[in-house]
């Protein structure tokens, strides 16, 4: 797609992936299921469309990334509530917290 959704990943300057598929069994978009923290415990790379941990995950916790991280301006921004000493509050996109609204 051509413009950020809800649910999109930025992969460069003028795509974004969809989390969505037909097949049930398709396991190419998992990061539909992660959360967001601004200190999250693994990160999406877009390049190599892997989720990568970032520190050990345990079993039944919860994977998280940050939001600012995969989307240049997010198509709905909204106010965290990690409450993680280091939240940022409003989630916006790179562009937005590096200071180009």
């Amino acid at each position: 797609a051509s413009e950020a959704s809800r649910y999109s990943i930025q992969v460069n300057e003028k795509n974004h992936l969809e989390p969505f598929s037909a097949d049930p069994s398709d396991c190419s978009s998992l990061w539909r299921f992660l959360n967001h923290s601004c200190c999250p415990n693994a990160l999406v790379d877009t390049v190599k469309m892997k989720v990568i941990a970032l520190v050990d995950i345990k079993e039944g916790e919860e994977i998280t990334c940050d939001y600012d991280t995969t989307e240049y301006k997010i198509a709905f921004p909204f106010c965290c509530r990690c409450e993680n000493e280091n939240c940022r509050g409003n989630i916006g996109g790179y562009y937005k917290n590096a200071g180009n609204s």
